[in-house]
Order: structure tokens, then C-alpha cells, then sequence
């Protein structure tokens, strides 16, 4: 007797596409059969064309059947665009996005048309959503309908899903539109997102994606350079790089260092006594691998571009004592005044490291980060997605409205009770202003700024100008002097309050925490 689970595994037939002359079988990801037509297929797809001009074996039904990783939902609404029947509604984001990525993986001309023209319909309602979509298909006429929906909504400081599917330059050219902060670039590069990172993903999105094992590349130069720190004489193993260099490694310290080299070494079943394993990366970067696996004097590395090179080569091969050697190497260059707090924040993100990324973004406050990104910043060759990006300036603006909680709105609740207690008893008009008469003077001196820092609070020009402020009151000369907050205690009454404020200003931003997307 079948069981119920044995029931459920049986295919079930499409009610609509089941026609009794049906000469293929299209079976999706949820086990549903669609009964198609050849002819119709490969007139509609180019890439079921090609498929079947080749003879197809045939299933259980008689009929070949050809699995498929799309849901039947998506191949109903599909197959529709694809015969003379009635077209799917496709009337959200959520049914038109498969539908449109299917019929361009089949090649599907004439439904990628209509699933475009669906997708075109829905800027007005998730500009961002369909900006991104579009971005990540090259559909340039979408992306440029989405982006003036989006500036008209004022949407670019939204969150979507879709932002962790596109490159920061995507999401910084978005920007740059709606801020008028400086020039469009192109809208795509000549490498696409998903072409020049893969399809790896980590927690922060897009990383780069580790390159194959192959053999040196077709038309390199025929001078082979001997490594003199690794001479391949007498080596077990002769690491060949893609540029030629030739580096002689121990098999034993190989074994312990790689799991992954040793495992494409041993494919053949054996290693000869001495193997030649060619690998994708350059010397330079091979070799900085093994002087951190040998136990020789390990060089440092000060840049990082260098490090996240090295870096991305010992994760790719599982060299965990490289790998916490570089991620350390990395770290350290928080405290370098020479590196670009946007280059290392990135950095953060593509490796994972969530406590550098916390110190690299608060290194970046008050930067104009659409402008660094678009100007001196390749943020692309990262390979972390526009989501960090989000995150970051959400990071920004969390921290400026923090700062902002103390000079907008004039209440003063922010200021302690201690601290409140001595401006009342420093100043002789505290009882007609409630306190001392320069702190709305100083307040507004330091709202001046955007986004004020902890030096504005201590700055001589603000301190200047509420001293001044002092001086008078709105129902009184405009000479007749408060006689407390001009003398010496009072004016250093004033400063000591501003370095009361600068610290406020610091554990205020101290206090916002940047967000990390977790998988």
C-alpha cells in the first residue's frame, strides 16, 4: 500500500498545460508536469530550440521529460507569455521578477519583452526594488524610469532586499542622481556584476568568487621564473602561477597548510614524486602564501590592496593560519592614517569582519560618502554589495541625528541634572530664562554646522559668540552686560560646559551601532 509521503512525490500534471498532443514534458522544481509542444518551445525559445534539435530520451509517460529549477508558478506564468492563450497578471514585483529572470535564461524574446514592460509598470509603486532589478539586467530604459521615480519619491534612503544584489557603484550612481552631487557615469560598466564577483554569497552580500584551478593561461610568455626562497630542485611539489613563477614546496607542509591544494593535488589518485600544480593566482600572491605558512621570517604587509589579495587567495584555499594572519594585518590598519576609512570599511564587509567594520565606519563619519565613493573610491573591486553601502549611510545618518537631538528643538533634557544645577546658579538672569542666558547663544552657534562634531563644541568661534551672547537680552540694552557669565568664573563657567557637550557629542555616536546583515 503507497504511503501518503510516497503520494505526495508522485508528479502531478498542470491542469492548463496538459494537452493530449503534447510531445515534451517540462517538469518543475515542485514536481508539477507541463505538457508542451516542441514546435512551440523552439519557436519561443532559442535555448529549447537548441535543446531539442538533440534526441531527448523519454520518461515513465512516454514522453521525454526535462527538469527545470523553476517553481510551477514561475513556468505557468511563463509558458503563458509563450502560447496563445491568456497572459499571467503579473501584478507585483514578487510575480513579475521570476518570471522575466526565467525567460531570459531561456531566451525567450518575446516574453522577456512583456515581463520588461510588466516590470516598467511597477516604478511608482517599488521604484527602489525595481531599480535594482533592472540594474542587475541591464535594462537600461527601466533603471532610468526607476531612478526619476525614485528621486520624485524620495526613496534612495530606503532599504530593499534587492540592494544586496547590486554593486556599491550602482547604488552610488542612484545617489549621485537624486543628490545632483556630481556627473552620471555610465549606466553599466563593461563587466557586469554578477560576471566580475560570481554569485558567492556571504553575509554582506556579494564577495568575490574564488577563481578555478586551471592550468596557466593560453599565450603566456614561455620564460619561467624560479622562485630562490622556493627552488623547485628537489621539491615534492612545483607550484606553477598563471605568471609563471615556479615555486618548490614540502608536500607535508603543503597538507597541513591546504586541504584544498592538497585535494586538487591528489585528484589523479596519486602524487608523483614530484606533482606540478598549476594555480590561477600570480606569484607574488603564492608566495607571500607560503612564506606565512613556512616557519621563515614572515614579511609584513602596509597596503590593502596588497592584504585583501593575499587575503582572498588564503580563504579560497582554506590556509587558516594565513587567513588569521591577514585578517590581523587587516585589522591593524585601522589605526593608519595613510589608508581611506571607505576602502577599509569595505574591506570589513567582504571579509566578514563585523568589529572592524564598526571601527572603519565611525572613521568615516562626516565624510560626503556619495562624493568619495564617486571620485577616489573603486568601491566595485571590493565585491561587497550596495546593502553595505545602505548600511553605512544609514550609520551616517543615525549618528547626525543623534548629534542633531541636542541643538534642534531647544530642549535641554539631554543635559545632566548636575550639569543643569550649575548653569541656574551661574548665572544672575537664570530665574527669568529658566538657565544661564549664553546657552541658547551657544546652541545655535554650533547648530551652524550640518552635522556638528565634538570640536564645534569646544571651538573658539562658537565659545566666542556665546560669550557675547551674554551680553545682552532681548528686553534689555543691548549694552547692559550680565554681570556673572562675563566675569572669569562665568566665562570659564562656558568653557567648561562645552567640553561637557564635546562629550556628549561623542557617546551620542558612540551609542548608534552599525547594522550587519546576517544571513
Amino acid at each position: 500500500m503507497a504511503t501518503s509521503s510516497s503520494q505526495d512525490d508522485r508528479p502531478r500534471t498542470h491542469a492548463t498545460f496538459n494537452h493530449p498532443a503534447a510531445d515534451i514534458i517540462i517538469c518543475s522544481s515542485d514536481n508539477v508536469h507541463f505538457r508542451l509542444h516542441k514546435i512551440i518551445l523552439s519557436i519561443a525559445s532559442a535555448f529549447f530550440g537548441d535543446m531539442l534539435s538533440l534526441p531527448q530520451p523519454d520518461g515513465a509517460t512516454g514522453l521525454p521529460v526535462i527538469p527545470v529549477t523553476e517553481q510551477s508558478t514561475v513556468l505557468e506564468s511563463l509558458f503563458r507569455l509563450c502560447y496563445p492563450i491568456k497572459d499571467p497578471l503579473l501584478l507585483t514585483v514578487e510575480q513579475v521578477r521570476p518570471t522575466l529572470e526565467a525567460a531570459m535564461k531561456y531566451q525567450m524574446e518575446e516574453a522577456t519583452e512583456i515581463a520588461t514592460a510588466k516590470l516598467h509598470t511597477l516604478v511608482s509603486v517599488a521604484p527602489l526594488r525595481v531599480y535594482a532589478i533592472a540594474y542587475r539586467h541591464s535594462l537600461e530604459s527601466v533603471v532610468r524610469a526607476a531612478e526619476q521615480a525614485v528621486h520624485k519619491q524620495n526613496a534612495q534612503n530606503m532599504y530593499v532586499d534587492e540592494l544586496e544584489e547590486i554593486p556599491v557603484s550602482a547604488y552610488r550612481r542612484l545617489l549621485c542622481y537624486c543628490e545632483k552631487a556630481g556627473p552620471w557615469n555610465p549606466l553599466f560598466g563593461s563587466t557586469a556584476f554578477g560576471q566580475r564577483f560570481g554569485q558567492q554569497s556571504t553575509t554582506q552580500g556579494f564577495a568575490f568568487a574564488p577563481p578555478p584551478i586551471v592550468p596557466p593561461y593560453p599565450g603566456q610568455p614561455a620564460k619561467v621564473t624560479v622562485s630562490p626562497t622556493f627552488d623547485p630542485s628537489g621539491a615534492d611539489v612545483i607550484i606553477h602561477t598563471s605568471d609563471n613563477v615556479r615555486l618548490g614546496v614540502s608536500k607535508d607542509i603543503l597538507r597541513y597548510s591546504s586541504p584544498v591544494l592538497i585535494k586538487e593535488l591528489s585528484k589523479s589518485g596519486h602524487i608523483p614524486h614530484q606533482a606540478l600544480l598549476p594555480v590561477p593566482e600570480p606569484g607574488k600572491v603564492m608566495l607571500a602564501l607560503l612564506q606565512i605558512c613556512y616557519p621563515i621570517p614572515t614579511p609584513s604587509y602596509a597596503t590593502l590592496d596588497e592584504i585583501m589579495n593575499i587575503l582572498v587567495a588564503a580563504e579560497k584555499y582554506q590556509m587558516s593560519k594565513a587567513t588569521w594572519y591577514l585578517r590581523d594585518a587587516l585589522a591593524k590598519l585601522a589605526g593608519s592614517s595613510t589608508v581611506d576609512s571607505l576602502s577599509l570599511y569595505l574591506a570589513a564587509c567582504r571579509f566578514g569582519m563585523q568589529e572592524l567594520a564598526g571601527v572603519a565606519a565611525r572613521l568615516t563619519l562626516r565624510q560626503d560618502l556619495v562624493k568619495t565613493a564617486q571620485s577616489a573610491v573603486d568601491t566595485d573591486k571590493f565585491g561587497v554589495s550596495a546593502g553595505c553601502f545602505w548600511r553605512l549611510m544609514e550609520y551616517h545618518r543615525q549618528c547626525k541625528a543623534a548629534v542633531r537631538g541636542i541643538v534642534d528643538g531647544g530642549d535641554i533634557a539631554w543635559i545632566s541634572d548636575e550639569w543643569q544645577k550649575k548653569l541656574r546658579a551661574s548665572c544672575i538672569r537664570s530665574s527669568a530664562l529658566a538657565t544661564t542666558c549664553w546657552l541658547g547663544r551657544y546652541l545655535k552657534a554650533i547648530a551652524k554646522e550640518a552635522w556638528p562634531s565634538s570640536s564645534d563644541a569646544v571651538s573658539e568661534s562658537v565659545l566666542a559668540e556665546a560669550m557675547e551672547g551674554s551680553a545682552q537680552l532681548s528686553h534689555l540694552p543691548s549694552n547692559f552686560p550680565c554681570c556673572t557669565c562675563t566675569e572669569p568664573k562665568g566665562m570659564l563657567t562656558i568653557i567648561s560646559f562645552s567640553k561637557f557637550v564635546e562629550s556628549v557629542i561623542e557617546e551620542r555616536e558612540r551609542k548608534v551601532i552599525l547594522q550587519w546583515r546576517k544571513s
